[in-house]
Formats: C-alpha cells, sequence, structure tokens
C-alpha cells in the first residue's frame, strides 16, 4: 500500500513568493531566506535559514563529467553508424534514448535490490535515486522512496541486514540490481526479435528506443559489477560480492555487532522503548559503559519524554558496580554523547534548578565533540534557556544547517522559534515553526509499529 503523506506546502503555500531551493519551504517572508550560489552551475538561489547551498563534492563532479564523457561518445559512435546508414532520425533517437533512460535503469537496478532483499529477509529502509537536492518523496509501505535533483547520477537502497547474516543470501541482495538490468536487457532483445517485421521509418525509431534501453540497462548492469570503490571510499556491489567471499567465515565479530544491528531495526521502525530496554539489559555485561548510557537516554527520551529518560538514567547510575567502564575502540566519543545526551535531555525537560547540570555536561561534550552540530544546538539551546537568546539562535541555526536526522533538526526549530519570541520577533518565531512542520512531513518517517 502506498502511504501518501501530504506535502508540507498546500496548494495556497505553493503560491507564496519565495522557495528554498534546497528543501522546497515555502514563504512570503523575505526575512526567512538568503540567495547563495548553490549547484553544479553555482547560481544564485534562495535559501531558508536552515539550509546551506548544495555543493558538489569532487567525487560528483568527477560523475557528471564522466556521464557527459559518456554521453560525447556515445554520440560519436552513433554519427559515425548513422552516415553509413543514413538514419540521422533513428540515430538522434537512439542517442535521446541513451539520455533520458538513465534515471529509469537506475530505478529499475535499486528496485531489484530491494524485491530481493525483502524475499529474504532484509529490512529496506530506503531507495534513492540521484544526488543533490530531493526534489519528490514518497513511502512505499515501509520504504522511503526519493528523487534527487541530479537524477543521471546513480541510486542506493538502504537496507538493514537481520542479526544472524547469511553469506549467500547478502550475495543474493547486492547481485539482485545488475541481474535486474541484465533480466530487462533480455525482455527487450526478445522485444526486439518480435517486432523484426516492423519497416520503414517508425520501425527503425521502434528499434532505435528498444536499442538505446538495452545499451543502457547493460551499461548498468556491467558498471555495478565491476568491482571498484567509488572516490567516496563506497565499493560497488560487485566489490561488495567479492569482499563477502574473502571474509573469513568466522571471523571474530565485535561484540557489539548484534546489538547495533537489533537496536537499529527497532529504532528505524520506531520502537525505542524496545530499543531502550535492550541497551539496558546489556549494562549488566556492560556496567557504566557511555555508549549503552547514552543511547538508553535517547531512546527512552523518543518514546517516555526527557523526564522519563534522565529518571532511567539516574536509577541505572544508582544501580552501578563501582569502578570504570570497560574500554573500547571508540570510548572517548561515546563518552562525549552520553554528555550531550544528559544535556539536551536536562534542558527540555525545563527544570532551571538543573541548568548547572546541563552546563556541566555539555562542557564535556564539547571536550569530546566540539565540531558536532547537535552538540552545538545543546549549547545554543543551553544558551536560550539561560536568557541569551541572540547567541543561542546563532548557534542552533548553525547546527541546522549542518545535521542531517529529520528529528533533530525539528527539535532545534522549536529553540530557535523560542529564542525568537524572547528578542520580541513573533513573525521570526512562526517561520521557525512552520519550517519545523516542514523538515516532519518531508522526511516521512516510518510509522510507528
Amino acid at each position: 500500500m502506498v502511504m501518501l503523506v501530504s506535502a508540507p506546502d498546500s496548494a495556497r503555500s505553493r503560491q507564496r513568493k519565495h522557495r528554498c531551493g534546497r528543501c522546497g519551504f515555502c514563504s512570503d517572508s523575505n526575512g526567512t531566506f538568503r540567495k547563495e550560489r548553490s549547484g553544479f552551475l553555482a547560481r544564485r538561489a534562495p535559501l531558508c535559514f536552515g539550509c546551506e547551498p548544495y555543493r558538489p563534492s569532487a567525487y560528483e563532479r568527477r560523475v557528471l563529467r564522466g556521464w557527459i564523457a559518456n554521453l560525447v561518445i556515445w554520440g560519436l559512435i552513433i554519427a559515425w553508424v548513422s552516415v553509413d546508414r543514413g538514419a540521422p532520425a533513428s540515430a538522434a533517437l537512439l542517442w535521446l534514448t541513451l539520455v533520458l533512460a538513465e534515471p529509469l535503469t537506475t530505478s529499475l537496478h535499486e528496485a531489484g535490490h530491494a524485491v530481493v532483499a525483502k524475499r529474504v529477509g532484509f529490512d529496506v529502509l530506503s531507495i534513492r535515486v540521484g544526488r543533490g537536492p530531493e526534489i519528490w518523496a514518497r513511502r512505499l509501505g515501509s520504504i522511503r522512496l526519493s528523487l534527487r535533483r541530479y537524477v543521471m547520477m546513480g541510486g542506493a537502497t538502504e537496507f538493514i541486514t537481520p542479526g544472524v547474516q547469511s553469506r549467500w543470501r547478502s550475495v543474493l541482495v547486492f547481485a539482485a540490481g545488475a541481474l535486474a538490468n541484465l533480466a530487462a536487457a533480455g525482455v527487450l532483445i526478445a522485444l526486439g526479435l518480435i517486432l523484426n517485421t516492423l519497416s520503414g521509418q517508425w520501425g527503425e525509431m521502434v528499434f532505435a528506443i528498444i536499442a538505446g534501453l538495452i545499451i543502457s540497462n547493460l551499461r548498468t548492469s556491467v558498471g555495478t559489477l565491476w568491482p571498484r570503490t567509488s572516490g567516496e571510499e563506497t565499493p560497488s556491489d560487485g566489490a561488495q560480492i567479492l569482499a563477502l567471499f574473502r571474509r573469513p567465515s568466522r571471523a571474530a565479530a565485535d561484540p557489539r555487532l548484534s546489538l547495533l544491528t537489533a537496536t537499529r531495526r527497532l529504532q528505524m521502525a520506531g520502537r525505542f522503548a524496545e530499543a531502550a530496554d535492550l541497551y539496558a539489559d546489556k549494562l549488566r555485561d556492560w556496567p557504566n559503559d557511555p555508549y549503552l548510557l547514552g543511547m538508553v537516554i535517547h531512546c527512552t527520551a523518543r518514546s517516555a519524554g526527557d523526564r522519563a529518560a534522565l529518571a532511567r538514567y539516574a536509577a541505572l547510575v544508582a544501580q552501578a558496580p563501582a569502578g570504570p567502564p570497560r574500554g573500547f575502540d571508540w570510548h572517548r566519543t561515546m563518552t562525549g554523547w552520553l554528555a550531550a545526551n544528559i544535556a539536551w535531555s536536562t534542558i527540555r525537560s525545563e527544570s532551571e534548578a538543573d541548568l548547572e547540570v546541563a552546563d556541566h555536561a555539555i562542557q564535556v561534550a564539547l571536550a569530546h565533540l566540539p565540531d558536532a552540530p547537535e552538540v552545538k544546538a545543546t549549547l545554543g539551546a543551553l544558551y536560550v534557556s539561560r536568557g541569551e537568546a541572540a547567541l543561542g539562535e546563532r548557534l542552533l541555526i548553525e547546527a541546522l544547517r549542518a545535521a542531517k536526522a529529520s528529528n533533530d533538526r525539528a527539535d532545534f526549530c522549536l529553540y530557535i522559534a523560542k529564542a525568537r519570541r524572547d528578542l520580541g520577533d513573533a513573525a521570526g518565531a512562526g517561520e521557525a515553526e512552520r519550517l519545523r512542520t516542514h523538515i516532519l512531513a518531508t522526511a516521512l518517517e516510518r510509522p510507528l509499529r
């Protein structure tokens, strides 16, 4: 079943004067927007106060140059062949099909991954086609579908493997995209053979379209199965299949891996209370562990509120045995996130007497994670709670532009609205609340189950 979520901008809001070139937020308030250069062409575009301009990475620029070079090469080949055959119209149609078929073959490729992943028991979270700012999004059951502005720049399917992962199931999932493209190419070849009785200009044009689709599918299939790693250190499907066979079948696994997998599945499904219970139970084996304690606070806050999260944290600390926690690779980082979670929930509990506790915790978080936008936002929220609205608003907007998680960004907007009210800017506070609504609507979060 397709779940259509109402767009944040209704027919009336679409008529507003300004629209953010990054997230699509609409408003008729001049103060909400600024103009900055964005995109591959660096054109000046309006951006809302919550968005940074889209600046393509060096890898994305290489991908675009490669795509253009590919089309030029095919154009030269097709032009050369058309000179001999004398069919310029069909040649032009073949080349146009190659240009336009890229998002279609990418969509088919990602659908192949998703269908097989669901069939073998993996939890499919999202399918993305293209890169850059999002221009369309819907939810198909539990899967978030999205289309980005630069549709010719590949795609991705995000899924979570079960706690007990089968090597062969993973191989099937990674190979499924290329197999879907090969199957489509096979069907198109058969269709071409069936239609070989067509003659004349119309027949040549039909064959040109079919040939373009066949070439596009074969190109996508071979390109993704070729074992390579992108400039973003992302392995291709073929590279991931090879890695599965090279990996020792009984390799020593990180003892946290099964916990990470199980709790992530629960959190992505919105079952935060169950995830919090799993983290709390594991504290019996790893007492005083900062990662577990931080995630107990985070998940309990999402399911039962910040006061309940702090109360549970205090009870767990009181029950814990004396002594330091055992170390692990990312111990220092998790200590920072634990402190940030304590500070954030303390501030949100709105107890002025506890602001000193939040202040101490945020200093610990800043010492470990000085550049994390969530930590900057927590400090900004602390300033707002203490009456330093101007300083707090600046930090919160800076964090809002850098943060990725939709729920976090929506929370930051609430404190931006509070800061603006404290500064006497009622209209600006309303814009912050409208942006929060827009962020949550476009996020299309998975329904609770």
